[in-house]
């Protein structure tokens, strides 16, 4: 590359933002590329210890003006996490949509802003979800991936009232995280194989780290250490590293050569 390489991430949740791909993420930082990393919704509703976890065992919800202020304050808290988080990834810039986690739909004005981001941004590489996550079916991730799809598709043509010309994102990367081991019938029918495997055990403890800060939805502490042991773990173990981030890629590459890595080769000289 003769200029640095652009790469978007889009979450559906706050700490989705790096939680799946925060290794990688790191790794671009610190090549000297630009990343942008996006949280679709505030996340409130399902990942936040007092609207998510505490009102469920009180008698009442409170009335809507009273809820709505609760929720921008929680929604503050975790916005703040996520920045702290991201800066000990070395990311620095991070962007909320701040739409409500309720309801998540195909909704138009949602993939004209993301095709508005998308020609802002002019990203290379766009990192989401996988659009099939977890069966699918009332799965925020899911969702935001088929926003993010459409998005992209949308940004290949020109936006009423918006100022940036068109852009072609080059490629696209699934993360893998939530695919490993399938928690419905549903997510247990999906093709599940990363044909990309980023060694991120350079920077695991930076990831533990970033995962501590999210306290609001109680990753902080052990949950932070067995997640990155788990996923990361087992991820790793798929690619013969200590810890790794897995991804599958929506195009494939095009090359004038079999892209065999530096790694594989080593690996294969082994005992």
């Amino acid at each position: 590359m003769t200029r640095p390489l652009r790469v978007l991430c889009v979450g559906g949740h706050p700490a989705d933002t790096f939680d799946s791909a925060g290794g990688t993420l790191a790794h671009h930082v610190r090549n000297g590329d630009e990343v942008t990393v996006v949280a679709l919704t505030a996340g409130t509703r399902i990942h936040d210890v007092v609207i998510s976890d505490t009102l469920r065992f009180e008698d009442r919800i409170p009335d809507s003006a009273e809820l709505t202020a609760l929720m921008a304050e929680r929604a503050e808290v975790k916005a703040d996490e996520v920045r702290r988080a991201c800066g000990m990834l070395g990311i620095t810039d991070v962007r909320f949509f701040g739409y409500d986690d309720a309801v998540l739909t195909l909704r138009e004005e949602l993939i004209l802003r993301m095709a508005s981001l998308i020609r802002e941004i002019r990203p290379d590489v766009v990192v989401t979800h996988h659009p099939n996550e977890l069966g699918e079916y009332g799965n925020h991730h899911a969702m935001t991936a088929q926003l993010v799809l459409n998005g992209i598709g949308a940004a290949h043509g020109v936006g009423m009232g918006d100022p940036n010309p068109p852009h072609r994102v080059a490629q696209v990367f699934f993360t893998c995280t939530a695919l490993i081991m399938p928690s419905n019938t549903l997510a247990g029918q999906l093709h599940w194989y990363p044909d990309l495997i980023v060694d991120i055990t350079d920077v695991v403890e930076a990831k533990v780290a970033a995962l501590d800060t999210m306290r609001s939805q109680q990753y902080g502490g052990n949950y932070a250490r067995k997640t990155i042991e788990m996923v990361d773990g087992a991820m790793g173990s798929v690619g013969g590293v200590a810890y790794g981030e897995g991804f599958m890629t929506y195009q494939p590459e095009v090359t004038l050569l079999f892209p065999v890595s530096e790694w594989q080769l080593q690996r294969a000289s082994e005992s």
